[in-house]
């Protein structure tokens, strides 16, 4: 006897151990179900949570950036929008209090290899703003803050894609 699943409003027919032949329809439209499903979850372009260590700026002209992100980067030729979410943590060798950042930072991008465009919205100050290149690296500029010793961050992004040849 089969037994059905649902997948958000879609309910399916799977089929029970020792079905007789002819079942591989269902078991095959639910496995559909399922891939479209997480599609949602998890995009081809999505950054899972990451974390990184930035170039702290030590006032040489050389040393001033704007600087990679490592792992901050977006396929120019298939991505046209993105929210992403980060947190900065910025911590000195002396008694200055840690200082914290997060926020979002939205964009978009024809998908075809041109430019991005970028907003950033955030609540504390590390110091940090952000910029994108055409082939979609995020980069960033620090403030020099005295006594510096560490300056971290964790990072997040979800994409929406160009599909097929739209």
């Amino acid at each position: 006897m089969s037994k059905d699943l649902q997948i958000g409003s879609n309910i399916y027919e799977y089929p029970s151990p020792g079905e007789p032949a002819g079942w591989s329809e269902g078991a095959s439209d639910w496995a559909q179900g399922v891939t479209d499903a997480l599609a949602t979850v998890q995009g081809p372009n999505d950054i899972l949570l990451t974390s990184s260590s930035l170039v702290i700026p030590d006032g040489t002209p050389e040393n001033q950036g704007p600087f990679n992100v490592n792992g901050f980067l977006f396929d120019s030729a298939t991505v046209q929008g993105f929210e992403a979410q980060f947190l900065v943590t910025r911590t000195y060798t002396d008694a200055t209090p840690k200082q914290v950042e997060s926020g979002d930072i939205m964009g978009n991008g024809t998908g075809t290899g041109g430019d991005f465009f970028i907003s950033v919205s955030s609540i504390g100050d590390t110091g940090i703003s952000f910029s994108i290149t055409a082939n979609g690296q995020v980069q960033y500029v620090l403030e020099e803050r005295a006594n510096t010793q560490n300056i971290q961050i964790k990072f997040k992004a979800k994409t929406i894609d160009q599909l097929g040849n739209s």
